[in-house]
């Protein structure tokens, strides 16, 4: 394998599965097992141990969604912001460039640092 390979193995960002902890690459293969693991044919999430349709809670509002593509609608839609703002936090950039754009990623990463640097401030201050 050359260099360059095996550096890029090792630089690579993995994205979980929520449901599982799954590892990949990126966004599509992460949809890709959702759908073809935790859903059924028309979509919809399945518990592993009943064998029902299981309704996934939205992790910012508590919304219950029946498919995981009505779910990353709404997230993306409802809570983009906390989502992008989760995901650098955790160190996503990767999973968050592929998401929203490298533009939006940096502006959003420069607009919290602003903001870590005025938190630094008033707690120096106390004001």
């Amino acid at each position: 394998m050359s260099m360059k390979r095996q550096l890029h193995k090792k630089m690579a960002i993995k994205v979980k599965c929520p449901l599982c902890n799954a590892e990949f690459d990126n966004v599509h293969s992460l949809f890709s097992h959702m759908l073809t693991t935790h859903c059924d044919e028309k979509g919809y999430f399945v518990s592993a141990d009943t064998g029902s349709v299981k309704r996934e809670k939205c992790p910012y509002c508590g919304a219950e969604f029946d498919s995981t593509e009505k779910l990353m609608e709404h997230i993306i839609e409802k809570h983009r912001g906390q989502l992008l703002n989760d995901l650098l936090a955790t160190g996503q950039e990767e999973l968050a460039k592929q998401l929203f754009g490298e533009e939006v990623v940096e502006e959003a990463k420069e607009v919290m640092g602003l903001q870590r640097k005025k938190r630094r401030k008033k707690n120096k201050t106390g004001k």
